[in-house]
């Protein structure tokens, strides 16, 4: 049996990670560096990287900083290239650079949009690309894309203006979740980190303007602190979580979370035949609604509930004009005979 302590212990492998200068990145690369990784960190300014850098070197970890763009397609292929020639490979990717720009919708400059979706979703599949092929050769590998609360649901706009934040990280998880279909085969898991509001570089200054509103849309009344994104970012890039992959993660989860799912909030009533259906005046008979559910053996073999399965807002007039409802063998038979 594998102990726990060898599940995310991380010695002899190579972590790259992008932002990792400040805030959230600074927070992952630390926490890599302690259990074990050499550290790849990249970011614009080379001032915070030779910061950041010192850090890293107190957990005695192999440190490599590159300052780079990983917006511009040249940038991520000379990234590329120095992590080869230094390390020869690499095992894990976290794909957390990112930026915003916080402005009504009727506003929103163009330029800016673009910026946005140049650095938070084109970036990290550039990334996953470049580093991808390698990962594909060893068999093994691991991507973690940070992306965001709000890329699950929408934004009190009070709190936090920023549609192109919002839609780009949206993306990212959509992203994460049909790359992890396509590269399962080749044994790469890829997974994202939602976290909710972390005050970093990127948002601070929105932060100072309105503390109370966005605190009150956290559940624990504040945001995340300086360690609390390290348990998570050690356990997707581990072993402990060798068989996950496609999954999207909340490091913390708005109040309000909006309708993820759509359900049915009209009184509901159990009919004899077992369907639930609306209730509403003038419902057919019970004779009519066996006949249209299905004998009673054929209701057993299946869900009784439409709700389960119907993900529209709204459900069909009956559970059995669902396609997996059909009439029983049986009483096609007795149909079809009684039309001859």
């Amino acid at each position: 049996m594998t102990a726990l302590k060898e599940l995310f212990d991380l010695s002899g492998r190579v972590a790259v990670v992008t932002g990792g200068s400040t805030g959230l990145g600074l927070q992952m690369a630390e926490a890599m560096a302690e259990f074990g990784a050499k550290v790849v960190i990249c970011a614009r300014k080379a001032d915070r990287l030779a910061t950041a850098e010192a850090k890293l070197r107190e957990y005695g970890a192999e440190v490599l900083t590159v300052a780079c763009d990983v917006a511009r397609a040249e940038a991520v292929a000379s990234l590329h290239d120095q992590v080869m020639e230094r390390f020869g490979g690499v095992d894990i990717l976290v794909n957390n650079a990112g930026r915003a720009w916080v402005a009504p919708v009727e506003d929103m400059p163009l330029e800016r949009w673009q910026q946005v979706f140049d650095l938070n979703i084109t970036a990290p599949f550039m990334l996953a690309q470049a580093f991808g092929r390698h990962m594909i050769t060893q068999k093994k590998g691991s991507i973690i894309n940070i992306a965001s609360i709000a890329g699950l649901v929408g934004r009190n706009p009070d709190a936090y203006n920023s549609i192109a934040y919002g839609s780009s990280k949206g993306a990212l998880v959509n992203f994460t979740r049909d790359l992890a279909i396509k590269w399962a085969r080749h044994n790469i898991r890829v997974n994202a980190i939602c976290p909710g509001f972390f005050v970093t570089d990127i948002n601070r200054k929105v932060y100072d303007e309105r503390p109370e509103k966005i605190d009150r849309e956290i559940p624990l009344g504040k945001p995340g602190g300086d360690s609390d994104i390290k348990g998570a970012a050690v356990w997707l890039a581990s072993d402990a979580s060798r068989f996950v992959t496609a999954r999207s993660f909340r490091s913390t989860a708005a109040r309000r979370l909006g309708n993820l799912t759509a359900v049915d909030r009209r009184p509901q009533r159990r009919r004899r035949s077992g369907c639930m259906q609306p209730a509403r005046s003038g419902a057919a008979s019970a004779t009519r609604r066996r006949r249209r559910c299905g004998s009673v053996r054929e209701r057993a073999r299946r869900p009784s509930c439409w709700r389960l399965h119907w993900p529209l807002p709204l459900p069909p007039a009956c559970c059995s004009r669902l396609p997996m409802h059909r009439p029983s063998r049986r009483r096609r038979f007795r149909r079809s005979r009684s039309a001859s």
